[in-house]
């Protein structure tokens, strides 16, 4: 008999587990983000995020709630500023190796195929 249908571990119990693991989950990726913010930051001094790290290690969920509430705006620009930087570089990486600057996919080159082959006679 399997553990999900037997008596020592019911449906319910199984539920409030996969409801546990997700939210433990959801809790490490909240830490994840706010540290990785913090730390990637210039504009904070050492004692600032000191100060950050101790709250959000000794009331974890309102201490990365606050810095969220408190940072949320500048943390989109700053991850729009690192990003954007990455864009622009594999965008001219691209450029740099088809010559061009034009991307020839698939659908491109098929395309073109198709308009030097003629018109297409119906079946």
């Amino acid at each position: 008999m399997t553990l999900a249908l037997s008596d020592e571990f019911p449906l319910q119990d199984l539920i409030w587990t996969v409801l546990m693991v997700c939210g433990w989950a959801l809790f490490l990726y909240l830490l994840f983000v706010v540290f990785r913010d913090l730390f990637g930051r210039d504009d904070v001094s050492a004692w600032g995020k000191t100060a950050w790290v101790l709250l959000v290690l000794v009331l974890p969920i309102i201490g990365s709630l606050v810095y969220l509430a408190f940072q949320s705006a500048r943390m989109g620009e700053r991850e729009l500023r690192r990003t954007g930087a990455t864009h622009l570089r594999m965008d001219a990486y691209e450029r740099s190796v088809t010559g061009d600057g034009q991307y020839h996919g698939l659908r491109d080159e098929a395309a073109r195929h198709r308009a030097m082959s003629g018109p297409v006679r119906p079946a």
